[in-house]
């Protein structure tokens, strides 16, 4: 990982997080092997679709805490 983590130039809790994501994406562009990760044939693709639903959803989420503050304020 430390020669990953050099040639991206990002903290290693990062990497490490960044990692653990893709490794839960199915297919998955990386498998753990033992304490390694390594590179598997798939390809992988940002998520644009999944990313903006989320986004939106959190969005939402956000708006409605922040009229719920505003209505407790009144």
């Amino acid at each position: 990982m430390n020669r990953l983590k050099s040639a991206v130039n990002i903290r290693h809790g990062k990497l490490k997080a960044v990692l653990k994501f893709l490794e839960l994406e199915s297919p998955s562009p990386v498998a753990r092997e033992g304490t390694a990760y390594v590179r598997t044939p798939v390809r992988w693709t940002m998520p644009v679709e999944r990313i903006e639903r989320i986004t939106q959803l959190r969005r939402r989420e956000q708006s409605r805490m922040k009229a719920y503050m505003e209505a407790r304020a009144a």
